[in-house]
């Protein structure tokens, strides 16, 4: 555990990024882009300059609409910024590719729950009789539908409150 807290204390204070890339006040057209191009490289570095992985833009309720009209997009891609722990806990794969909506939801899901990252990684699993699985595109257009729906629903009350997820087969892993 200390190590945890002594790699998140690195990654507060080392962050690199291009500066012409606002972490605090993130524009999502421009994230979007940057992911998908492969171009996004907010990283957050050791004292020595390592790099430790991307950081994630803090992104607000403001930022919802934007996140879920992209969501439907299922390209996918390389790099995207998962919860710190995953890559300490070794529950990361170095290859692992994701599917860009699914990470938008991903962020949704985090804005909503008020944190950064709402669970170990951005992908959504499905009970199924035979037991659970990781989605394809499809599946994560279902998941969208979801996460539309709440929105357009709950935007104007409590909508942190109520899980889009909620009564379907799917959760973040």
């Amino acid at each position: 555990m200390k190590r945890v807290y002594s790699l998140l204390f690195i990654w507060v204070l080392c962050v690199s990024c291009d500066y012409s890339f606002d972490l605090n006040d993130p524009d999502v057209r421009e994230f979007v882009f940057r992911l998908k191009n492969g171009t996004y490289e907010c990283y957050i570095t050791s004292s020595s300059g390592e790099r430790l992985g991307l950081q994630m833009p803090v992104f607000q309720m403001k930022d919802i609409p934007d996140l879920l009209k992209y969501a439907a997009d299922t390209t996918h891609i390389e790099n995207f910024p998962i919860n710190p722990s995953s890559r300490i806990s070794g529950s990361h794969l170095e290859d692992e590719t994701y599917i860009l909506g699914e990470c938008l939801l991903w962020v949704v899901e985090g804005i909503r729950l008020n944190k950064v990252y709402p669970s170990q990684q951005p992908i959504l699993t499905e009970a199924t009789p035979s037991g659970t699985q990781t989605l394809i595109g499809a599946e994560v257009l279902e998941v969208c539908s979801l996460y539309t729906q709440w929105w357009e629903n709950n935007q104007h009350g409590d909508w942190p409150d109520i899980d889009p997820l909620e009564g379907s087969s799917y959760s973040w892993l």
